[in-house]
């Protein structure tokens, strides 16, 4: 199994991303770690890893490294469901990142060996979180179209489009979030790849009534490993 040297030094920069930033203190996890390709039926696939996380909105700054796991497994040849763990940021949740769940389902539109996979994922999320000392449950819907392109037998890339649309009901306000993601997946054995990924998204809604918008970047990486008949 040979991968080329760029794929190499991408990884290794967006590695380095992660962990040569300044110490954290909170935001948005905005990237995307999957690729197009689905788990067949039986099988699943657990990715976990870390990235480093930054938001801007409302003219605060928010900087952190957040943890990242997924659970996925395969129910159809063609289709998936997933539970991964989400983050709402602050501005929005003012006791720092609050940790969320997330259920989704991803239906591969392509046939399995094709050079370009392309699949959609509908998805929704819930989390705890606490603004203005009111405790309340943040509801997000959402969906994202990822194509995944096979650069190499052990190598692919991955782009991503995303929407979410997040509501706070203690407090009546809401926000939208929309961006995409670049990421690879580095094969280093037949069931576990490496997968480094960067992803931009910009953020627009309301806070206590007031607008309360901006952007994040995150850039991280993840181990994910299948399990189950191949």
């Amino acid at each position: 199994m040979r991968i080329s040297r760029w794929a190499f030094l991408a990884a290794g920069l967006l590695l380095g991303a992660v962990f040569v930033a300044p110490d954290p203190a909170r935001a948005l996890e905005l990237v995307d770690f999957d690729t197009a390709q689905t788990a067949p039926p039986g099988s699943g696939r657990v990715a976990a890893g870390i990235g480093g996380l930054f938001t801007q909105v409302r003219g605060g700054q928010y900087l952190t490294y957040l943890p990242f796991a997924s659970l996925r497994l395969g129910i159809l040849p063609w289709a998936e469901v997933g539970l991964q763990v989400v983050t709402v940021p602050p501005p929005y949740n003012t006791v720092g990142p609050a940790l969320g769940g997330q259920l989704s389902l991803k239906l591969r539109l392509t046939p399995r060996k094709a050079p370009l996979d392309v699949a959609i994922v509908l998805e929704a999320a819930n989390a705890a979180v606490e603004h203005q000392g009111q405790s309340s449950s943040a509801w997000s819907p959402g969906a994202a179209l990822i194509l995944t392109y096979h650069l190499a037998a052990a190598l692919s890339a991955s782009v991503s489009g995303h929407y979410a649309y997040v509501f706070l009901p203690a407090t009546g306000d809401a926000f939208q979030a929309a961006g995409g993601s670049l990421g690879f997946a580095i094969d280093l054995s037949p069931s576990v790849s490496l997968r480094p990924a960067v992803g931009l998204t910009d953020l627009w809604g309301s806070l206590l009534g007031s607008p309360a918008s901006g952007w994040g970047l995150s850039v991280g990486a993840v181990l994910s490993a299948l399990f189950g008949p191949s």
